[in-house]
């Protein structure tokens, strides 16, 4: 992270599993439970990060013990563009972190990661609410999409 921001380190899911709960508990509350799925449903679903593929996976933002947000990288996350493939999903970031760099990290973490894994292009949807925080670092490849006039990021390797 750079200079000014909160420092946290970014660890896989996968090496701090004891961050699960904080995980599921934060993307269940912002955007599953109003959707009907429970709890347990979503911990089945985030649990698939910890296969052996490259995709699936969860990174989690925290200051040692102390978790400070999550983002995943997932094959698919908006049922209009199934052809579009991977995708970063549910970034989320304590309150008393936002704003210091944490979400920018992770998702530049996330990003990173799956160019690693040879893929050569990733995209993301938000709300247009959100585009001062994603037009600077991502490309819009559409707005306004669906009933909820979303739009859709893409970033290239």
């Amino acid at each position: 992270m750079t200079e000014g921001t909160r420092q946290a380190k970014i660890s896989d899911l996968r090496i701090r599993p004891d961050f699960l709960p904080h995980h599921v508990q934060h993307v269940w509350e912002e955007w599953w439970q109003p959707k009907g799925m429970s709890r347990e449903q979503l911990e089945a679903r985030a649990r698939e990060a910890f296969g052996a593929a490259a995709i699936p996976f969860t990174l989690i933002a925290h200051d040692g013990d102390r978790f400070l947000g999550t983002v995943s990288v997932i094959e698919s996350d908006l049922d209009l563009r199934p052809e579009l493939r991977p995708w970063v999903a549910a970034l989320w970031v304590m309150p008393e972190a936002r704003k210091q760099g944490v979400g920018a990290a992770l998702a530049e973490a996330a990003v990173a990661r799956a160019f690693e894994s040879g893929e050569r292009e990733i995209h993301l949807y938000a709300g247009p609410h959100l585009r001062p925080f994603y037009q600077p670092r991502w490309m819009t490849l559409e707005s306004g999409v669906g009933p909820k006039g979303v739009d859709i990021y893409v970033r290239r390797a």
